[in-house]
C-alpha cells in the first residue's frame, strides 16, 4: 500500500525565549480558546513525527526481545498523535508504551486504542475502519518509548519536546483536582465544540448584502482591538455559483487579504454540498457556515466579498467579537490560502502553502473534484519547516493524514480533528493538539499518487496563524534611482514611522488618522543584491533585491521542478520601458510568448 520506509524527521525551532520557566497546561488548546493562536507560549515548540511502514526507526529494543522501537524521546515533552493501520490479526500486533521508565500501557492494537491511558484520559479520535488513532496529551518528564511487535503496520506517531524555558506540572500534580477539571472541560469541548467559547460574551455585528454580478461589496468593517470568537455566513441558495463568490478578510488596513477563498471551498466542498462537522468549522445547508477559530486584530477588520458569477446572490451573516488588547507579537493573525490545480502535473506535488515569517499551521480543507483514479490516495502530505531539509516529514498516504484508512473504504466519518464528508471528494484535518510551529518558513505540498502520477483537480484551503507584518511594498525587486512604494496600516494615529533598508535610513513620516501611511521613495544607490527592510523595528521576512537592469521572475507557485514542451510559464518583470523589444528564449531556442509593459515599467505575460 505504501513505499516501505521508516523515517523520522525532527522539527527544531530556534526560539528566543525568556529565562523564566513557564509551566505548560496540557489542555490549553481546548480549555483556552485563544491558545491555538498564540505564538509566544512555552508550547510553541518542536514537533517530531516518526512515520513509515514495518520496522521501527530505532531498531530492536534489547530490553524487550521481539519488539522494535517505533518512537522515542528523552527529557520532557508531550505525546500528541498516535495512528496505526495493520492488516495482520489483532492478536499478532502488540504495543508497549513506556513513560518515564514505567510501562504505562501494553495491549493488542484494538485494546490499546480502545482505552489509552494518560492525558486526555481516554482517546479523542478512536477507530475508523482499520485505522486506530487518537490525538491525546500524554506528558512525560524523563522520556517515553513506544514499542511494537509486528512488521505489518503503517504508522504516524507524533510528539513535541518542550523548549528549555518550559516545564510540565510536577508528576504528583498530574492528577491534581485542577488538572482533572481541565481534562474534563477539554473532553466536553471535544464532544461539543461550541463550548470552547463558554464563559465569554461578544459584541455581535450582523450584516446582509445582495451581491450583484461583477460587484465588490464590503460586508462589515470593525475598528478597534478585538478577538473574533465566531463567524457565521448563510447564502440565499447553494449551487456552483458559490465557487465564483470570493470572500476576502483584511487585518489592520493591509493591502492584500489574509483570508481569501471562494465560499464553496470555505464551506469545505469541492463540488457538492455535504454537511461538515469539526471542532473549528460547521456547515449545513440549513444553518450555513460557522467558524469558531479565534481571529485577533489590533486595529481593524474588513470583510469584503465579490460576486464573479453571472447570478445575483444574497449573503447574510453575523460576527461576534470580544474587546481585547491584542498584541500582534503574542497572538498570530488567522490566514487562509486557497490553491487549485487542474490537472495536476506529472512529477510535481500539488502546492498547498508557502509562508515566510513566524507562525503556526493548524489545518486544511481539501477537495478532489470528480476524482478519476483511486491510486490518487497514495499521495502523501509533505511538510518542510524553516527551509531545512532536515526539518521535513510526511504522512503515510492521503487517508492517513485525514485519519482514515484503506482509501476511506469505510465511508464518510467526521471527528472533531479530521474526516471526510464525501469519501471521494471532501476531506478535512485540524491540528489542535499537534499544530506545526515554524519560525522562519513553512512549506506544504500534497502528492497525487505514489509518483505524483495521477491527473486530478485538486483544491486546498490551508489555515495558519502568523505574526502580522504591518507594512508592505509594491515590489520586492527594485532598481536604484527608481521610485518605490512602501505602505502600511495598523499603527496609532500620528505614530512616527521610521524605515531602514539594512541599516540605511530610507525615510520617515507619521501615520495618518487611520493609522496608515503610503510613501513613494527613491531607491538609494546601495550595493546590488539582497537587502532587508524594517519599519519601526519590525523586519520583513521577505528580502528586497536591488538590480541595475530590467529583471523577470517566474510567478508560478511552486516553481516548476521541470518543464516539457507545451508548458506555460507565467512571468513578471521590472525596469522595462514601453516600446521595448522583448524576445524570449529557453536553452537558446526561441519560445512563443505574449506580454505587455505598463506605464510604470512593469512587464507581465507568459512564455
Amino acid at each position: 500500500m505504501r513505499y516501505f520506509r521508516a523515517l523520522v524527521c525532527i522539527i527544531l525551532l530556534v526560539l528566543s525565549v525568556p529565562l523564566a520557566a513557564q509551566t505548560i497546561n496540557p489542555y490549553s488548546r481546548l480549555v483556552d480558546p485563544l491558545a491555538i493562536s498564540r505564538l509566544d507560549e512555552p508550547d510553541f515548540a518542536p514537533i517530531r513525527l516518526a512515520y513509515g511502514y514495518g520496522n521501527g526507526w530505532w531498531g530492536a529494543d534489547t530490553a524487550n526481545p521481539g519488539y522494535d522501537i517505533f518512537a522515542e524521546d528523552t527529557g520532557e515533552g508531550i505525546i500528541t498523535h498516535l495512528y496505526v493501520i495493520s492488516r495482520v490479526p489483532d492478536s499478532l500486533t502488540t504495543f508497549k508504551l513506556f513513560v518515564d521508565g514505567y510501562l504505562l500501557r501494553t495491549a493488542t492494537m484494538q485494546n490499546f486504542f480502545d482505552s489509552t491511558d494518560g492525558f486526555l484520559s481516554h482517546p479523542l479520535d478512536t477507530i475508523i475502519g482499520e485505522a486506530r488513532f487518537c490525538d491525546v496529551q500524554i506528558p512525560y518528564h524523563k522520556g517515553f518509548k513506544l514499542l511494537t511487535r509486528d512488521m505489518g503496520t503503517w504508522y504516524d506517531y507524533g510528539w513535541r519536546p518542550l523548549p528549555s524555558n518550559a516545564s510540565l506540572p510536577a508528576a504528583e500534580a498530574l492528577r491534581s483536582t485542577t488538572l482533572l477539571q481541565e481534562e474534563a472541560q477539554a473532553d466536553s469541548v471535544y464532544r461539543k465544540p461550541a463550548l470552547i467559547w463558554r464563559g465569554t460574551t461578544g459584541k455581535d455585528s450582523a450584516f446582509a448584502s445582495l451581491l450583484r454580478p461583477g460587484v465588490d461589496s464590503t460586508l462589515l468593517t470593525i475598528y478597534g482591538s478585538y478577538v473574533v470568537r465566531s463567524f457565521w455566513l448563510l447564502p440565499s441558495y447553494y449551487d456552483s455559483t458559490l465557487d465564483s463568490v470570493w470572500l476576502n478578510i483584511y487585518w489592520d488596513g493591509e493591502a492584500n487579504p489574509s483570508i481569501s477563498t471562494s465560499l464553496l471551498s470555505l464551506f469545505g466542498q469541492s463540488y457538492d454540498f455535504r454537511d461538515l462537522h469539526s471542532l473549528p468549522i460547521d456547515f449545513t445547508q440549513d444553518s450555513g457556515f460557522a467558524m469558531r477559530l479565534p481571529m485577533p486584530f489590533a486595529h481593524s477588520m474588513r470583510i469584503a466579498i465579490r460576486n464573479n458569477s453571472s447570478k445575483p446572490v444574497t449573503i447574510q451573516g453575523k460576527l461576534s467579537a470580544i474587546p481585547s488588547a491584542v498584541d500582534p507579537n503574542t497572538l498570530g493573525y488567522l490566514h487562509a490560502r486557497y490553491n487549485q490545480v487542474n490537472p495536476t502535473r506529472y512529477g510535481v506535488s500539488h502546492h498547498v502553502l508557502h509562508v515566510k515569517g513566524q507562525g503556526k499551521y493548524i489545518g486544511l480543507l481539501m477537495g478532489i473534484h470528480d476524482m478519476q483514479h483511486v491510486q490518487t490516495f497514495e499521495g502523501d502530505a509533505e511538510f518542510s519547516v524553516d527551509s531545512s531539509e532536515w526539518n521535513s516529514f510526511h504522512y503515510e498516504g492521503t487517508e492517513d493524514y485525514f485519519n482514515g484508512a484503506e482509501y476511506f473504504s469505510y465511508g464518510n466519518f467526521m471527528m472533531p480533528f479530521g474526516g471526510t464528508s464525501n469519501a471521494q471528494a471532501n476531506f478535512f484535518r485540524f491540528h489542535y493538539l499537534d499544530a506545526i510551529d515554524f519560525r522562519n518558513a513553512f512549506d506544504f505540498d500534497f502528492q497525487h499518487g505514489n509518483d505524483n502520477d495521477s491527473h486530478e483537480f485538486y483544491r486546498t484551503l490551508a489555515f495558519w496563524y502568523q505574526r502580522q507584518i504591518p507594512f508592505w511594498t509594491n515590489h520586492d525587486t527594485i532598481v536604484a534611482g527608481k521610485n518605490w512604494e512602501i505602505a502600511g496600516g495598523g499603527y496609532s494615529s500620528g505614530e512616527q514611522i521610521d524605515m531602514l533598508l539594512d541599516s540605511i535610513p530610507l525615510s520617515h513620516c507619521s501615520a495618518d488618522s487611520n493609522g496608515a501611511f503610503d510613501l513613494q521613495i527613491n531607491v538609494p544607490a546601495l550595493p546590488l543584491g539582497f537587502h532587508t527592510l524594517s519599519v519601526n523595528g519590525v523586519t520583513s521576512p521577505y528580502t528586497i533585491y536591488i538590480t541595475p537592469i530590467p529583471t523577470i521572475q517566474l510567478l508560478d507557485e511552486p516553481k516548476p521542478l521541470s518543464v516539457k514542451v507545451g508548458d506555460t510559464l507565467h512571468i513578471e518583470g521590472a525596469g522595462f520601458v514601453v516600446g521595448d523589444s522583448v524576445i524570449a528564449s529557453i536553452g537558446g531556442k526561441l519560445a512563443s510568448s505574449a506580454w505587455s509593459i505598463s506605464a510604470e515599467n512593469q512587464l507581465a505575460g507568459w512564455v
